[in-house]
């Protein structure tokens, strides 16, 4: 699972296309990328449907529930995300 974001440290900071608006913008906006593995489950799989597309090959089903552990990792990893770009100054 991967969550990727990009928010201004400024709220009130509007970016025009001007060369000048970028720049401004560019020493305002701070991004993360949050990368999680989950344990393989058994329940989640994919599996081949019995409707074919228009080529004859069948559509794949996929199903994938998240674990509770994985969504405590998230919920802790999105947290100390929050907090760096607080302590760096973003809102």
């Amino acid at each position: 699972m991967i969550f990727w974001a990009m928010a201004p440290a400024d709220p009130t900071l509007s970016v025009h296309r001007s060369s000048h608006g970028l720049k401004k913008a560019a020493k305002h906006i701070g991004n993360m990328t949050l990368v999680i593995e989950d344990i393989a489950r058994s329940e989640n799989r994919i599996t081949l449907s019995d409707s074919t597309d228009r080529d004859g090959i069948p559509l794949a089903h996929t199903y994938h529930d998240l674990s509770a552990d994985l969504i405590n990792r998230w919920d802790q990893r999105m947290a100390e995300g929050q907090a760096i770009f607080r302590a760096a100054g973003g809102n």
